[in-house]
């Protein structure tokens, strides 16, 4: 039968022996079935705007169990019981990853008050005791989504502004949608944050968006423009915002008011042509009328020259992300040249699929008038720029605008120094990889990421932590690209790498990482239970992996870190580095099977019993699962010197 226990907290959790059963109300319109003798459970109440509770089969001790949850006959949430409970693991029911917190994805047609039941799926086991939500508040505080608060604050130039923020997990970057009535116009994560109110003389921390009004707004039509968040669709406060023809139609319709006022006077004006001078009505009207007028129209005309302008920028932004089509741009390579037997696939390093024209190009191999700061001096007697150690290229003329950025430069002899390099843009972190050519030629294409509150620099900055690795001096910039966000070449030289540096967050990355972090020391990416890095390196027949810098959620995480390299295990080496907060880095090697198409996959994971949110720890309010935050990653041919 089910058992029923009185809970220690919101979770409905088993204590050491299970009480009398309570009996059913009387009057109850459904009773629960008796579950099968392998079936326990317990339905905890609300905690944190889900229902949750309890259940596991004990002949599958290790499955977890698909809840449903039901109003009368409705199906309004459903879920699985697969979050792990410390109370769960002492009372030995399977591996303790057996509780649930469901929120709903409806409410019942009928007002509230409404009884809550949660069955096992594809049973009619019910668990006890149902969950009562007696006002209509409760329920839209159990629905998906509610966990966003946020606002829609207006449009300005030509954008649809506001803020949102996950009060359960503050750290995230929210995904707004824009909709046109029912038609989705586009999606943004919300990235730039802002101290905002969000009650009575309460500030928090928020994410603001910025999203770009389609150009049909001005067809004529009348639109409905929303912004909703999340995966539940939670529309914001201060929408939907209407946008359209009201300008048009107040000038049509003063047109045609004006038009009848005008045929008026002329039938007046033929009935008292004996007492009026035709010359002084026509002052008169032109007073009376036309002045008006011509004052609506002005008031027409800066208004729709102000939305003219915004569209007219917006244009020329679109404008620089389109490449232009023309036949110079991309050669046709017709020799292919191989190493170790192996052919390595050619492209234009503007190829048709990534290329986009730059959005400003320096040539530092060309002495010029651009200011050097810091360890970054003109080469006397040779090209390009010397980078021994911290400094920078002053820039003017620069928006705050986002951009991608390319480097490219020679000198590289020591490869591992690239491992402590923070490329800045306008003082914001670059996320990015570093690719090392034999001969020492480098590139590094790289994205700007939210930068801590007060960078303001302007141009290009390169600082090193020191603690991972020191500039050797050798180092050469010879050339410095600027592209739109994200329209960058992904390749830039035609050489294959020797090594490549990956830091974490740069577009590409394959699934399980979090979204990078921004900080002094640059970025990091948190991780789940597993993450993945492709690359594209020379064929060898062994590669090393370096990671210079893990933090783990908690130390005891890092001895379970397996390496995998395109599916071959890599032979690893942690070691713990010195410093007040707990801190790794790990070396290892691996002779995959390497494939003909050049690329390799990196995956890191770990067991899944070891995956832990910072909430589950007791650490702070974060809900992610996580087990490392890494910095970047290495691997190298492994004959490479000073890999």
């Amino acid at each position: 039968m089910l058992r029923q226990w009185k809970t220690r907290g919101p979770g409905g959790l088993p204590p050491e022996a299970a009480p009398e059963k309570e009996p059913a109300a009387e009057g109850t319109a459904t009773n629960p079935q008796p579950a099968p003798a392998e079936i326990e459970g317990a339905v905890g109440g609300i905690d944190n705007g889900s229902i949750v509770g309890w259940a596991w089969d004990v002949r599958r001790p290790y499955d977890p169990l698909e809840i449903e949850l039901y109003a009368g006959d409705v199906l309004v949430g459903q879920g699985s019981a697969d979050r792990f409970d410390i109370e769960l693991a002492k009372a030995r029911r399977g591996n303790g990853m057996h509780r649930f917190e469901i929120k709903l994805n409806r409410l019942p047609v009928e007002p509230p008050p409404w009884k809550v039941r949660a069955v096992i799926r594809g049973t009619e086991t019910e668990l006890s005791p149902p969950v009562s939500i007696s006002t209509l508040e409760e329920g839209d505080h159990l629905l998906i989504g509610s966990q966003y608060i946020g606002e829609v604050t207006g449009v300005a130039d030509g954008m649809i502004r506001g803020w949102v923020v996950n009060k359960h997990n503050p750290h995230e970057c929210p995904v707004v949608t824009l909709w046109d009535g029912e038609r989705v116009i586009a999606n943004q994560t919300a990235l730039e944050q802002a101290t905002e109110t969000i009650g009575a003389g309460v500030s928090a921390t928020v994410y603001r968006f910025r999203m770009s009004l389609p150009g049909n707004s001005l067809d004529g039509q009348l639109h409905a423009f929303s912004i909703t968040v999340g995966p539940g669709r939670v529309q914001l406060p201060g929408s939907p915002i209407l946008f359209g023809p009201s300008d048009a139609a107040s000038l049509g319709r003063t047109l045609v008011a004006i038009s009848d006022r005008l045929q008026l006077l002329e039938s007046r004006h033929e009935n008292s042509k004996s007492r009026i001078d035709p010359a002084d009505l026509e002052r008169k009207l032109a007073a009376k009328l036309l002045d008006p007028f011509d004052l609506l129209l002005g008031v027409h005309r800066d208004s729709v020259e102000k939305e003219m302008a915004v569209i007219r920028r917006q244009l020329i932004m679109i404008a620089r992300q389109i490449p232009a089509i023309d036949a110079d741009a991309i050669t046709a390579i017709e020799e292919e040249p191989v190493i170790e037997d192996v052919p390595v696939p050619q492209a234009a390093a503007f190829g048709a699929v990534a290329r986009s024209a730059p959005l400003m190009k320096y040539d530092l191999r060309v002495r010029s008038s651009l200011r050097l700061t810091g360890g970054l001096q003109w080469i006397d007697g040779a090209e390009g720029v010397s980078i021994e150690g911290a400094g920078g290229i002053e820039l003017e003329g620069l928006t705050s605008d986002r951009v991608s950025v390319v480097l490219l430069g020679g000198g590289a002899r020591h490869a591992a120094e690239f491992n402590g390099m923070v490329v800045r843009f306008n003082g914001q972190p670059l996320s990015g990889r570093f690719d090392i050519m034999e001969g020492g030629e480098w590139t590094f294409t790289g994205n700007m990421i939210q930068a801590p509150e007060g960078s303001h620099r302007s141009g290009l900055g390169i600082d090193y932590l020191l603690d991972i690795s020191r500039p050797t001096g050798n180092l050469a910039l010879w050339e410095m690209t600027l592209f739109a966000p994200g329209r960058a070449p992904s390749q830039i030289s035609l050489r294959p790498a020797e090594l490549s540096i990956i830091n974490l967050g740069l577009e590409g990355v394959e699934g399980g990482w979090h979204d990078v972090e921004a900080g002094e020391r640059g970025g990091i990416c948190w991780m789940g239970e597993w993450g993945e890095v492709p690359l594209v390196i020379r064929p060898a027949s062994s590669y090393v992996i370096k990671i210079p810098e893990i933090i783990p959620l908690v130390p005891e995480v890092v001895s379970q870190l397996e390496l995998h390299l395109d599916g071959e295990p890599v032979v690893t080496k942690i070691a713990r580095r010195d410093g007040d907060t707990p801190a790794f880095s790990l070396e290892g090697s691996c002779t995959p099977r390497f494939p003909r198409n050049g690329k390799l996959m990196l995956r890191i994971s770990f067991p899944k019993e070891s995956v832990k949110s910072p909430l589950e720890l007791g650490l702070n309010q974060d809900r992610r699962p996580l087990t490392i935050a890494v910095r970047c990653v290495a691997v190298g041919v492994a004959e490479t010197p000073n890999v």
